[in-house]
Formats: C-alpha cells, structure tokens, sequence
C-alpha cells in the first residue's frame, strides 16, 4: 500500500466537491490521468474514501449527500480494518454513536469488492432483516453499500456492472470478479452458507438468542470477524469479547470526533466515583456509575446533549457504559461496587474438568471456553466453612445453565464456581464431588420446577449433609414449618436481592464475572 496522499485532500464540503470534480473533468480528457487515479485508489482506501465515496446525512439539509470527508480517527480505522482483512484477523470495535463506523467498514468491503483482483465476498450482518436491505432505506446496510457504487464513476465500477442485473434484495455482484457482498440477519445457521473474506456484525451487543453460535460458526466461514456496536448491557457475546484481552479492539469515544470534542475540559474537583490518582481522556473517561453524573469527561456539545437526554441514552449512546447502557438491578453505591469489581475480578487458581463415569475431577489447564468446567478461585481447607449456591435448569441441548456458586463464608468471597448445561441427576453427582472436596459446606438448592429432584438425590443417594430447608412460617397457628431446598418466590426473591445489595454496599468479598454480568 502507498503512503496515504492525506495532506491533498480537501476537507470542507465545497473544496472537496471542487476537488473531485476537478479529477473527474481531468480524467474524461486524459486516459493516461484516469489509469492514475484508478490506480491510486485501489493503493490508498483514504484517498478512496476522501476522493469517490459518498456519504449520506439527513440532519445537513441540502448538503445530505456528503463527500465522504474523513477524520483522523477514521483513517485509522480505515487503515486498521483492511490490515485485519489482508492478514486474517478478528476485530471488535466499541464506539459512541454516530462515529460513522457502519459506514467506514461498508466503505472498505466495497473497495475490496470493486477491485479487480476478486477473492473480496463480503457478509453483512445485522440483528433484523429490516436493518440488512430494504430498497430507498439508508438506515439498511445493503443501501449504504449501493449509495456507495451507484455515486462510483463508470471507470471505477466493475466491467459489465449494470445494477437492474448485478444489484439485487441482500446481494451486490461484481460480474468482472464474481465476487459478492450478501447480506443476512441474525439467524442460527448465520454465515454458515458461504466462504467469506470478511463479516461484519452490526450492532452485536444486541443480537438476541444466536449470538454465541452465529461468532462461533462465523469462524469457519471468515478468518475476519468485525464485531461493532454501542454499550448495551453487561452481557452475551458482544461483551465477552471487548472483555476479552486477546482479542485486537478499536474504542470509539465521542471525545475523537473533532466536531463533539470542541472544548473538551475534565470535571474538577475529580467527582467520586473517578480512582484517585487516575488519568481522564479518551481512553479512561469515567462514567458515572450510578448513571446520574454523565462522565468525568466533558465538552459543550456533550454538555447540551447531558441535558436533554436520558441516564440510559447517555450512556448506550455516549459513554460506552455497559452497566449504565442495560437494565441494571443494583444502581447507586451497589452499582458502583459492581463497576469496580467488574475492573477487577477474581483470578481462577485451577481449573477442572468433571469426570461423572469414574467420579472425579481432573484438573486441566484454564480452557478459553469455560462452560461445563468447574473453576476454583480458594483452595479447600478444614479451616475454613463454604456455602454451596445452586441453580438447576432443565438439562435441555440449547437451554439455561445449570449455575453452581462456592462461597467461603469469613470473606464472603467466590471459591468456586460452575456453569454447563446438565440434567439433575449428573448435577447431583457434581454436588457428591464437590462436597467431598470441601467437607465443610452448607448447600442450598433451588427447588422450583427439576431442583426438587437433585435435592432428593443428593439427600437419598448420596447422603450429603447440611442441606438447607427453607422455613415456612404460619401466623395463624404461630408455628414454623420447613419445606426442601430454596423456593424462589416474590417474597424469598425481593430477600435474596436487599441481601445482595447489603453485601455491595459492605465492599466485602468478590464474586466471579460471569455472577458480576447476571447482577447488571
């Protein structure tokens, strides 16, 4: 790739206009000026960009269809995402809303797309397939691809390229190449039908119920998997991958946008909820957790929209705040010990794999995929007195986990922890494996719906001590009745959360990210 030609090209709406229609009437006249430019813009996807591609922006009025005039941060994601593609790589992009990021990774598939030595299939994914194609929509990703092709010049589109036979519903086809960029939505067999030198995953964060396997069958499909979205919750997919330190990120902050971050300036005093000694900018910006004080950092334009917009569009929409952007349980000084302990969670000390044919387990490495492993973060000891916490779900293919939490009772600190989909009966079998392990435990199970059933094995079955019972008390006749296991009602239920808050609020103990992401 040749050094990128930045330092000519126009950035305002009529110079760059004059610009490209002064290398447009040059290239009608001169052969020899139109090999040039081709061949600059299949060097340089910024030149690219800030020279034929188009843009489209209802709030200017009419000046809506944009000459794609980059930032600074855009050309590094420019540069970013055709370095990923060319060499194979996943990427997860987290960004504030509006930084034009749907259409800079759309933007540099069809410069693959267009080039003329094919291999360049693209997918695009979103979440509905009313977000995917629909003809006229410019919200749709399919839209913005042929806004793109169509403002093209002849000389620049591929050889043959007539759009009535070439442009149809979810596809673009390049005749000169073969290749194609499909659109899909979210579905369980996403990607799956094709071979692709990219995908792109809009708006991951909120892809419901085939989040983890369209990823996963995604890898097959592409060595490049582009994740991109705004903040929406502490949990699924999305966030396990920008959580996730292997994995190559781009952050998206407001505060790089050139327009947005005009008089940027820093709360001072430091609010509360910013760590002492802590840096402010766009890199660390530190919302509020409590979702009332906006971020530490600041600039008139953020100011104005503070004002006029909610604590949860502010922070899905803005700062990229993940607690603040789902429908958090616990806000205020729980939400805030939350957030930090979220910054620092336990570290696993071991991990196992659970052996029910010969009534072990096996210790093994730290797997990357946690599910159906049980993770020890406090080593068993006679000293020390652990409580047992269990969930137990149908044991269905594509059903709920069935949850499994360790707690040393004098910190009120995680020991241990499981997750997996298994039936009751190898989930009481689980249970006779751990309670020989710590010896000193209380269990506690919930008995709603196959619950009932684990309880009874691991009391007939395996004899297991100190099962709680949960009481039941009877006003009338002023006596006390005990029933098995925990029963989660309305009333056991509004307990269980006063008691959990209590425990935020004390700061003491921690507890593992996967129980960190299901309090948010």
């Amino acid at each position: 790739m040749t050094m990128s030609l930045k330092q000519l090209y126009p950035k305002g709406y009529k110079e760059n206009l004059a610009w490209r229609a002064e290398m447009l009437l040059k290239a009608q006249k001169s052969v020899s000026y139109r090999l040039m430019l081709r061949k600059l813009f299949f060097d340089d996807p910024v030149f690219a960009f800030n020279g034929f591609f188009y843009t489209y922006d209802p709030r200017e009025h009419d000046k809506h269809q944009q000459p794609f005039c980059t930032y600074d941060f855009q050309d590094k994601v420019i540069l970013k995402l055709v370095d990923d593609i060319e060499h194979g790589r996943d990427l997860v992009i987290e960004k504030s809303r509006d930084m034009g990021v749907s259409w800079l990774v759309i933007g540099v598939f069809i410069w693959f797309w267009l080039n003329p030595k094919g291999g360049a299939d693209f997918l695009l994914g979103s979440r509905i397939q009313d977000y995917v194609d629909e003809k006229g929509n410019m919200r749709t990703l399919m839209e913005k691809c042929r806004y793109i092709v169509n403002r093209l010049p002849k000389w620049l589109k591929p050889k043959g390229y007539r759009a009535k036979l070439h442009d149809n519903f979810m596809k673009l086809r390049n005749p000169e190449t073969g290749a194609s960029t499909t659109g899909e939505s979210n579905n369980p067999n996403f990607s799956t039908g094709g071979r692709y030198r990219g995908i792109l995953f809009d708006e991951f964060a909120k892809w419901e119920h085939t989040d983890e396997s369209a990823w996963s069958d995604a890898g097959d499909a592409s060595p490049c998997r582009i994740a991109v979205s705004t903040a929406f919750g502490a949990a699924g997919k999305y966030y396990d991958l920008v959580t996730d330190s292997t994995k190559s990120k781009l952050t998206l902050h407001w505060s790089l946008h050139p327009k947005k971050r005009e008089g940027l300036y820093c709360l001072w005093p430091k609010p509360p909820w910013v760590a002492r000694g802590a840096v402010v900018d766009s890199s660390q910006w530190w919302p509020d957790p409590s979702r009332t004080g906006g971020s530490a950092l600041r600039s008139p334009w953020y100011d104005e929209e503070f004002t006029r917009r909610t604590p949860l569009e502010i922070a899905q929409n803005l700062d990229i705040d993940y607690l603040g952007a789902g429908n958090p349980v616990f806000d205020g000084e729980a939400g805030m010990r939350i957030a930090l302990l979220m910054k620092n969670p336990p570290q696993v000390q071991k991990a196992f794999q659970i052996d029910l044919l010969d009534s072990k387990l096996v210790e093994c490495p730290i797997p990357r995929d946690p599910n159906g492993y049980y993770f020890e973060f406090v080593s068993p000891s006679d000293d020390l007195e652990f409580a047992m916490g269990v969930d137990v779900a149908e044991g269905k293919e594509h059903g709920d986990f069935c949850v499994v939490k360790i707690i040393e009772r004098a910190t009120r600190s995680i020991a241990g922890t499981y997750a997996g989909r298994t039936d009751e009966i190898h989930l009481a079998q689980l249970l006779a494996l751990l309670g020989k392990r710590f010896k000193n435990y209380w269990l506690g199970i919930e008995t709603n719906g196959p619950g009932l059933a684990t309880f009874d094995i691991c009391a007939t079955q395996f004899s297991m001590p100190y099962l709680f019972m949960m009481p039941r008390f009877d006003v009338s006749n002023a006596g006390v009745s005990y029933i098995k296991g925990w029963r989660t009602t309305v009333s056991s239920k509004s307990t269980l959360i006063s008691g959990i808050r209590e425990w935020l609020i004390e700061s003491q103990g921690t507890v593992d990210l996967r129980c960190l992401k299901e309090m948010t």
